[in-house]
Formats: structure tokens, sequence, C-alpha cells
């Protein structure tokens, strides 16, 4: 968990430590504790690599991220997308020159695929 972190926008992305996948498909929940903005939105993107990969990663799904404009939570389920490490990319780049956001990431919940 990543507690009260404050970012202020700017055209580079964080990235947080990379972390062990724990099951199949995992749920990520961010909340915005506070955020001023005057455009854009904060989103959080799911990057992974195998062990033996160097770099920062690959996107899990390009088309999933989590998304906020206002204080609240988001959370979204990435499905068998991940490889043995995982981390969050924080994006604030679409936002307004000036603009913050305090948030949090609460644990993921990891779970294992049922097959039937």
């Amino acid at each position: 968990m990543f507690h009260g972190q404050l970012l202020i926008q700017s055209t580079t992305r964080v990235f947080s430590p990379w972390f062990p996948r724990q099951g199949d498909d995992f749920k990520p929940t961010v909340e915005v504790i506070d955020i001023k903005r005057t455009a854009g939105d904060f989103k959080v993107h799911v990057f992974t690599k195998s062990s033996e990969t160097t770099g920062n990663g690959t996107n899990a799904d390009a088309t999933l991220s989590l998304s906020l404009q206002a204080a609240g939570t988001d959370s979204a389920i990435w499905q068998g997308k991940v490889n043995e490490l995982v981390r969050y990319q924080f994006d604030l780049s679409t936002m307004g020159s000036g603009d913050w956001v305090l948030f949090r990431m609460l644990d993921p919940v990891w779970y294992d695929a049922v097959k039937a």
C-alpha cells in the first residue's frame, strides 16, 4: 500500500516499485484523497514483466486503467494479463500545469482463475 502520495503534474510518468504476482488475476484500487485539476484526469496503469527481463516492463492492458477526476476510488480487474512482476505507472501527463493529486494505492486483491 502507498499512503498519501502527492504527485504534481509533469510530462514524466512515475512508476511504483516492482512487486511479485500473487495469483492469476488481481484487482488494484486507487483512492484519490484530494485533487486539483484544470484538465484531464489522474490515471494508473499496470505494467508487468518476467523476473529475467530488464527495463520498465510492458503495459499489461493498454485499454484498461484506473482513472479519476475527483476524490474517490476506482478499481478494475486484470485477468490473466500479468507476468511474475507487477508495478503501477502513475500518469498526470494529461492534467493541466500545476495540477496535483494526493492519493493512495490500497493493497490489491489477488485470486486464482477458476477452470471449469
